[in-house]
């Protein structure tokens, strides 16, 4: 059965679907930071499911009501006038 999808994709595809370089990647992986990756002899990639883990992982929730990060409410109220 051949899937459609596959199951690692190689680091250019990973930088793309997480917005940022390869050079970014790589930098993550050597400070032993960012997607879990696989090698495959000396191939790097990363599995779909690992991606996306690490995608919400980092998803950030703000506690603050305000639209502009940094800027306490006066601030803003006086700045959008």
């Amino acid at each position: 059965m051949i899937l459609e999808t596959p199951l690692v994709v190689r680091e250019a595809v990973a930088a793309r679907l997480l917005g940022v370089s390869v050079a970014a990647l790589r930098r993550w992986r050597r400070e032993r930071r960012g997607p879990p990756f696989v090698r495959l002899e000396r191939c790097v990639g990363y599995r779909r499911d690992d991606l996306e883990a690490f995608i919400a992982a980092n998803r950030v929730e703000h506690s603050s009501p305000h639209p502009i990060a940094g800027v306490p409410a006066q601030e803003e109220s006086n700045a959008s006038h």
